[in-house]
């Protein structure tokens, strides 16, 4: 009983040294976040550029007459 006890806590111990010895994503350089951020920026403007374009397209082809609401009641 104690050996396979010392092999659970020996294999265990393992495996926690092992993911600590392991890289991790979240801990990125400082300067590859910065450049994540300023591709995210340029991508969003290129967005929004591309967004008011086909609003104001969308405009245009609206045509140009005054809403009247009271053109039945005369």
């Amino acid at each position: 009983m104690r050996s396979i006890l010392a092999a659970v806590s020996i294999a265990l111990l393992m495996v926690l040294l092992a993911m600590q010895a392991t890289p991790s994503s979240a801990q990125k350089r400082e300067e590859q976040k910065q450049t994540e951020a300023e591709q995210h920026a340029a991508q969003r403007a290129k967005d929004r550029k591309a967004t008011d374009s086909q609003y104001k397209s969308a405009i245009e082809r609206l045509p140009d007459q005054k809403f009247d609401p009271w053109r039945n009641m005369r």
